[in-house]
This record gives C-alpha cells, structure tokens and sequence, in this order.
C-alpha cells in the first residue's frame, strides 16, 4: 500500500493511482483501505442526513459496491470471528494456512448441517472435528502409558508373592524396573494394586514415586 497517512475527516477519501490500480483510504466510523482496479474515488449521497453536521451522509462508491457483492463472505469472516485459528503473532504463511483451515472448516459445517439437517452450532461442530482427529490420531500405546503412571503414583502399593505356575510352586518374572535400566533381575514380589513383578528392595518404591523410574 503506498503511504496515505493524511488524516481524514468522516466521509473524506485519500487516493493514489498507478495505471489501472488505485489505493484508496476513507473515512467512515473508522478507516477504511481498499485496492482496485474496477473503481475510482467517486463518492455518493445515501439520502441519509448525519445528526452531528445536518448534511447528507455520503458513501464511498468503490466501498459500498464492493460491500454489496460480499456479502457472504462478510458473514463468513463475522461467524469465524468467535473461532478462527489466527493470532497475530503468528508468521505470515503460517496465518494463510490457517484462515485455510478455518474456511474449509467452516464450509464442511455448512455441508454437514445441510446434508443431515441437524443445527449445530460453529464452535460445537469445531471442537467435534478436534476430538475426532485427537481420537484417530494419538498411539494407543500413549493412552496406556498415562493410565499407568495415574494408576502406579496413586495407588495404594502392597507387596504379593508371584503367584505359583504348574511348573513352579515359587515362581518368579521379571522385575520391570530393572529392565527398563538395561539388566535382568528376576523377582519373586509383585504390587498386588499395579500386577507387575518388582525387586522387594529399592525397585518397589521406586516404581511407586518416580514418574519415569
């Protein structure tokens, strides 16, 4: 945008033209830009009156002509407004991604609610296209392994001699602690509350205390 840092009254216009392009800046409630190529710096009376000056309001023609023809697309921007993905911070082709993302979510809400007929609201629709990816996306192993360090941390441990085989009357398994550490020890104790075989010494409160024993 080439500089027009005039400032303008309400229904003033500031332009710059180069060939067929023009740059225009007016004033209504707040500053308006707009590049075009299809219109000038022609302005228009609205037959309306403004109560501070008593004078007929006056519009932006290349404004209003292009207001007219958008206006879906303004209520599209209006309704993802409330959710959209872009943050200012964010770089520049990082924030096309996203308004790309967030129109194609907004089209599929639109194709959803016509093709079933249920109303459900932008936000709702949202948070359900989250969930379903989350839920087909994350291993389940990952799942496992946050039940597991729930359960191991605050449960209330108590030691269980492992319980006999038809081959073995004091059988024994593998302590799982020390096989995460990298050697074998194999154990005749288990935690009755977790069902996993651990050294009575040491790997038992260890398992029990440290999130990554």
């Amino acid at each position: 945008m080439p500089d027009l840092e005039r400032v303008l009254n309400r229904g003033e216009t500031q332009y710059k033209c180069s060939n067929k392009l023009v740059a225009l800046k007016w004033k209504d409630k707040r500053e308006v830009f707009m590049l075009t190529t299809m219109h000038n710096s022609e302005v228009s009376g609205t037959g309306k009156i403004d109560k501070d000056t008593g004078e007929e309001k006056r519009n932006l023609i290349a404004f209003w002509s292009t207001m007219n023809t958008r206006g879906a697309v303004d209520s599209s921007d209006m309704m993802l407004s409330s959710t959209e993905c872009v943050r200012r911070t964010v770089k520049w082709y990082k924030k096309v991604f996203l308004y790309l993302l967030d129109i194609a979510i907004f089209n599929s809400h639109a194709l959803y609610q016509t093709s079933t007929g249920n109303k459900i609201s932008l936000q709702a629709f949202q948070m359900k296209v989250i969930d379903q990816i989350l839920e087909n996306t994350i291993p389940k192993y990952i799942a496992t392994e946050l039940e597991d360090n729930l359960l191991r941390l605050t449960a209330r441990p108590f030691p269980l001699q492992v319980p006999p085989t038809e081959k073995k009357m004091e059988a024994q398994k593998r302590c799982v602690v020390c096989a995460k550490m990298g050697h074998r020890e194999d154990t005749r104790y288990m935690c009755a509350e977790c069902n996993v075989p651990l050294c009575l010494i040491n790997c038992f409160e260890r398992y029990h205390t440290i999130k990554n024993y």
